[in-house]
């Protein structure tokens, strides 16, 4: 049996987040979902850093763009220097500001979601990551 896709969930807000892992649920992919409430957190996980000196490597990070301490974009930018290679991102996002989905676009982000969340993007969305990241890599 494959192991179950390891995915990072940077969000603030708890009805979203508990919408989201209600959706992934939904979806049947085995996964595993980490949750981080802001930006600062995100990067320490994905780092490695800290208390999460211990975490898995995600398979996949949905990050909301709109979290305290340090938003979605400035995750982006600290990525973009130095974050994992390859790791598929997904903006989350209440906008539909076409400037922000383009600047999220040159920060490296791959896909873009507009809250909320429904079930058959998601579901799209997550076995396109699923089939990508069982593929076996040259």
């Amino acid at each position: 049996m494959a192991e179950p896709m390891q995915i990072l969930l940077a969000e603030d807000n708890a009805e979203d987040a508990n919408l989201l892992k209600e959706v992934l649920l939904d979806t049947k992919i085995a996964h595993v979902l980490n949750v981080v409430d802001d930006g600062v957190d995100a990067l320490a996980y994905l780092r490695q850093l800290g208390r999460f000196a211990q975490a898995p490597r995600p398979d996949l990070l949905f990050l909301d763009l709109n979290m305290p301490m340090m938003n979605g974009f400035e995750v982006l930018e600290e990525l973009r220097e130095g974050g994992p290679r390859g790791l598929p991102i997904v903006v989350l996002t209440v906008s539909d500001d076409q400037e922000e989905i383009v600047k999220a676009m040159e920060l490296a982000m791959n896909y873009y979601i507009r809250k909320p969340v429904e079930l058959a993007q998601l579901t799209e969305l997550l076995v396109l990551v699923n089939e990508m990241w069982r593929t076996p890599r040259i």
